[in-house]
């Protein structure tokens, strides 16, 4: 029951970093000094964004999360 409550917090996180980065490039893109730097400045967010999206992700499925919550007690069978 806690590690479906940990992936459920973790699907909010990763929707709510998404939803976060979707106002930040509408902010961008509305009021940009000129067109130019406004898609760069969106190019270069973006793919910061996804290279940690996608870090976030890697190490996220390498830890074993029913190894940890049965080391603090957190799993009952």
């Amino acid at each position: 029951m806690v590690l479906n409550f940990a992936l459920v917090l973790y699907l909010f996180l990763l929707l709510l970093f998404i939803v976060g980065n979707m106002i930040i490039v509408y902010h961008l893109l509305t009021f940009r000094l000129n067109r130019i730097l406004g898609v760069f400045m969106v190019g270069l967010f973006l793919t910061g964004s996804v290279i940690l999206l996608g870090l976030n992700l890697f190490y996220f499925s390498e830890v074993d999360w029913r190894d940890l919550f049965e080391t603090v007690g957190m799993v009952y069978n």
